[in-house]
Order: C-alpha cells, then structure tokens, then sequence
C-alpha cells in the first residue's frame, strides 16, 4: 500500500498538470492557463524558447513562475537564473517566494554562480561577462526580463546572448518587443532562438510567442479584466502675478544660455536645461537648485569634467532610471570657465532667486490638493509622480500638514528598507503616496486608481510605466490620470504635441506603442525639441517634432502586423471550464503518459 501510494504522488508530480498549482499560492487567469499549457506541450517535446510579449500588469511573472515550478517538479535539481532591471530584483524575488514557495538567493559575486535558484540585476551581469565566460556556468531555465533594453550592440544584448547559449530554456519577457526598427525585433528574437531571420520570424511568432492585451483579457466568467477607459485630464494652471514673473524669468534665463552655447548638449546648455525643467516642476525645487549653484559660483569650485556626467546622464536615460541625483551633480559641477561668464551667471541667478522667494501662493500645489480631496472624499488612494526630489519633499510637507496623516513619501534619498516600509503603510492605511521614479517600475500598486504626473517627463515610456504601476490585475475601479502642463511656455508646447499623440497611439493601437514613441521620440529627442523652440521659435522645432511623429505611426503599423502574428497563435481552450473543474485537464495525451508510467512503475500487478 505505502509503495502504490508513493507511486501515485510521483505520477500525479510528473504527469499532472495541474499538480503545479497545488504547489503554488496563486490562481490562475483563463489565458495564464491556456499559455502555461502551452508551454507544457514544448517542454514534452524539446527546448522550450519563447517570448513573453503580456502588457504591463497581465502576470508575465506568474507564467514565468508556473513553468519553473514546473520543471522543479520534474528535475528538483535544476539550475534556474532570473536576470532582470535593478528595481525589479527585489519584487522577482518576493513573488517567487510568496507564491511559488521558491526562495532565490541574489548575485553578489561570482561565488553566488554556484546557487541553484538565483536573480540576478543585469546591471550588474552585463559588467562581468568575461566572469561569465571564464566560469562556464550552465542553467536549465533563464527568464530574462525587460528584453526590449536589449539591443544589438549594447552590453545587455552581449549579456542575453551569452546566457541564451547557457540555459535550455528561456523566457524572454516584455510589454513592448517591437520599438519600430525590424533589425532591432529580429535581434531580440535572435536572442532566444539563434536561427531567427527575417524570412522565418513570422513562423517564430505563431509558435512560440505568446501576446496579452488588457482590452482582450477576461475572467473565468467571460468578463473583461479591465472593463472601463483610462480617464486621463490635462490640468492647466492660473498663476499668480509673481509666480509669472519668475517662470518669465527662467525662460529668459535657459534662453540666453542656449543662445550663446554650441548646442544642448554644451556642458552650460546642459545646465540651463536641467536648472529649466527643476524649475518648471516647483518653485521650490527650483530654488533648491538654484541656492546650490550660486554657492558653487561663488565659491570659485573646480570644474567638473562634463563628458562623464554627459556619458553618465545619456546612460541612465537608455536604462530609464531616476535621473534626479545626475541632474544635481551637473548642476553643482558643471560651471563656466570663464570669470566673465561666471559673473554674468552669478547676475542672472539672483535675479531668479530674488523673484522665487517674492512667491508666496503656490497655485500648483494648491491644484494639487484640490484634485486630491477630491478622490481622498471617494475612498481612493493616489500616488503622485515627480521626476525631481527636491519637488516630491516639498509636495510631502506641505500635504502632510495640509491633508494630515496618510501621506507617505518614496524617493532615491530615503534608504531603501525606509522606502519599502512607507509603501507598505501606503498600501495598508495610507491615501497619498508621492515619490520620484523609483516607484515607477516593477512596484505594484493596484490598491491606488489614481495618478498624478506632477510634470510630465520627456520620455512618454516613464510616463507609461507610471500609469502601469496601478492599472494591473486585480484593479477593477476605473483609472484616474491628471497630467500637469509646464508652467514654461516653450516646454509646455512641445510636450502637448508629444503628449497629444501618446494619447491618440494608446487609443487607436495599446499601451504598447509607447515603445515604439520612446524609441522614434526619446527624451535626447524632446530636448533638441526644446532647444530649438527656444533658439529658432516654436513652429520649426513643432515642425521637426511632427515629422519624427508621423514617422512613429508608420512603424507602428509595422508593430501591430508583426505583433498579429503572435495574437493569432494563441492557444484556444475552455480555460475557464478547466480552472473550475480542473479534471477536465484529463486528455487522451495524459492517459497515453500515465499508461507508458504505469508501465514502467509495474502498476497493475496485483501486488
């Protein structure tokens, strides 16, 4: 009796399958079943290599996390690597504990290679591929996340491709695998199967690449996930006469910095960008900058070498991470060669300064409260976005004492476990969360339906992965986006036009296509926009903007083509009549299994 019944545990480990779930804390969506079926279907038969192309918020994880727990269970020895964005370790690391039971260890250093279950930041592996190399360490399955930010040519394309020669099997993920340029798709396909051409990727995308659209996703009733629209609203401001007069003045400033320098991107035309978007976001912030670059003019401080902190800027901009502590090192050490020109600066500064601290009303941040009361009086949380610290302290103090508790902050300044702690008690007790682009990827905050982009940032993918932190599976209210326009003309202009036809793509293709305007449209791109408009006038550079626009709409027809392949593949099954009555998984394919099992165990022998 003791032998059939370890017979039957075995056979219902390795030929069930829906044994999986048992062993896992989740329940699956319809078509989270009907893909994670799929793939056991390739694991019968071979290598399983396949692209994960869900929109944000759909659950790539959960897939991911079935499948190794899959072959846990058939191969409890197996070696298992999950590499993903810096920010997205720590959330990998909690969901496969949490739910699957799977305790990953992080990468530290070349000694942790030797850990069966492993997540490593590819930041980091990207810079010890020759390690890597040398080490010879093989896995049986690799999820590689963000896979978009692999492009033929940069270290994390370098990185994927050695660890695709590594593993058996690979989960390649991502919301967005096409950004509009057809060598830069097929490369990245190339990563998860070498033999991928241009003549056969249309076959490679029927067969193993699976695509999820939140306007197609449904529940085990049939009904959508995500039944209503994303209201989005655009909140223009009034200002008070002083608060006029000081934005006039920073124009006035960015201006004649632009006019006298060879292009944005001199070291000091990088100064008055950076000193014109803080100073757009809040008078306080501006200030707060502006304080901290007068005392490095007056001081006389040595120079930094711009070309780093350019090289540096540009670099944290690809990999879409907070850029506020380089704003502040260009802006305290990137200074004029020149006394004459540092006494000019010195003059234009305090005038600005002058004029910050003459203003007393702050009329966006009164906009703000207003906008937030409104939800707070509905029972919904909300969590505001800026892209600079300075702002996002002060936005803090000033709803603290206006609001009272339920207020919490999360910025790059606070320590991380602080950090962790205060979106907690957002998500347990609080109202209002306000930070910076930390909590913009890879944090789910779905107990929130509001978002407010205190300043839009001038890559629309930010904006995106912003709104994508709260509308996620299992938000079911609708979904509030109040957008701030710039209180500086010239900026305002160029972001409506950007903005304008982020809108328009979103409703006419998905939320996908954003992709495709970051990489046609990337902040370089917004900022030569501005430049332009400041230097030659507005209606040239919005000229040049709407051409690279128009552009965008043509590939992204390009896009939806090839992504049709993927969504005509998908595997048609009763899922929901499967999770409701899971016997129904019971095939003429898993009799002929358990049969060849029964077999090989000698069941039916009598004994």
């Amino acid at each position: 009796m003791t032998k059939c019944e370890a017979v039957r545990i075995l056979g219902k480990m390795r030929y069930d399958p829906v044994y999986v779930f048992a062993t896992s804390r989740i329940n699956p969506l319809p078509y989270q079943l009907e893909d994670f079926l799929t793939l056991l279907d390739m694991l019968d038969v071979g290598d399983v290599r396949v692209l994960l192309a869900y929109e944000t918020g759909l659950g790539k994880t959960i897939v991911s996390g079935l499948f190794i727990r899959e072959v846990l269970l058939k191969q409890p020895e197996a070696r298992v690597l999950i590499v993903a964005p810096p920010a997205a370790t720590n959330q990998w690391k909690s969901e496969m504990k949490n739910k699957f039971g799977l305790y990953f260890s992080d990468y530290m250093g070349v000694e942790d290679l030797s850990k069966q279950l492993l997540i490593a930041s590819v930041d980091t592996f990207k810079r010890r591929i020759r390690e890597l190399e040398e080490r010879g360490t093989k896995w049986v399955v690799v999820v590689a996340d963000e896979l978009h930010r692999a492009t033929p040519g940069n270290l994390r394309y370098a990185l994927l491709e050695l660890l695709s020669k590594r593993t058996r099997h690979l989960l390649a993920l991502t919301a967005t695998p096409h950004d509009g340029k057809e060598e830069n798709f097929i490369g990245r396909l190339r990563l998860i199967l070498p033999s991928v051409d241009e003549e056969n990727y249309r076959r490679f995308l029927e067969e193993r690449s699976f695509r999820r659209k939140k306007s197609e996703v449904t529940d085990l009733e049939g009904n959508r996930l995500f039944p209503y629209p994303v209201s989005v609203e655009t909140v223009k401001l009034g200002v008070s006469p002083e608060e006029e007069e000081f934005y006039s003045a920073v124009e006035e400033y960015v201006r004649t910095v632009y006019r006298r320098v060879e292009g944005r991107n001199s070291p000091l035309g990088l100064v008055a960008t950076v000193l014109g978007r803080m100073a757009s976001s809040s008078v306080a912030a501006g200030l707060a900058s502006l304080r901290r670059r007068r005392e490095k003019l007056v001081e006389s401080a040595a120079a930094a070498d711009p070309a780093p902190l350019i090289e540096k800027l540009r670099e944290a901009e690809e990999n879409e991470e907070e850029l506020d502590p380089i704003y502040q090192e260009i802006v305290e050490g990137v200074l004029p060669e020149k006394t004459e020109l540092v006494e000019e600066e010195l003059r234009a500064i305090e005038r600005i300064i002058r004029l910050a601290e003459k203003v007393k009303v702050d009329s966006k941040l009164d906009a703000l409260e207003r906008i937030l009361r409104m939800h707070v009086e509905r029972g919904e949380k909300i969590v505001v976005f800026t892209s600079f610290v300075d702002t996002a302290e002060h936005i803090y103090g000033e709803l603290s004492k206006r609001l009272g508790g339920g207020v919490y902050l999360a910025t790059g300044r606070i320590m991380q476990d602080e950090r962790r702690q205060n979106i907690r008690k957002f998500i347990e007790e609080g109202r209002v969360l306000v930070g910076t682009e930390v909590i913009g990827e890879s944090l789910n905050l779905q107990e929130a339906n509001v978002v407010v982009n205190y300043e839009l940032p001038w890559s629309p993918i930010p904006y995106i992965q912003r709104v994508g932190r709260v509308y996620r599976y299992p938000q079911r209210k609708q979904i509030f986006v109040h957008n701030f326009s710039s209180n500086l003309r010239v900026e305002r202009r160029v972001l409506e036009v950007v903005y304008g036809k982020v809108q328009r793509l979103i409703e006419d293709f998905d939320e996908g296509s954003v992709s495709v305007i970051g990489s046609e449209v990337s902040e370089e791109d917004v900022e030569q926009a501005i430049y332009e408009a400041y230097t030659k006038g507005e209606e040239e550079a919005e000229k040049r903007l709407l051409e690279k626009l128009e552009d965008t709409e043509r590939n992204l027809e390009i896009v939806n083509k090839a992504l049709s392949y993927s969504e005509a593949a998908a595997r048609h099954v009763d899922a929901s009549k499967l999770l409701k009555d899971p016997a129904e998984l019971v095939t003429e394919r898993d009799l002929r299994r358990f049969l060849d099992f029964a077999k090989y165990a000698e069941i039916g022998r009598g004994e």
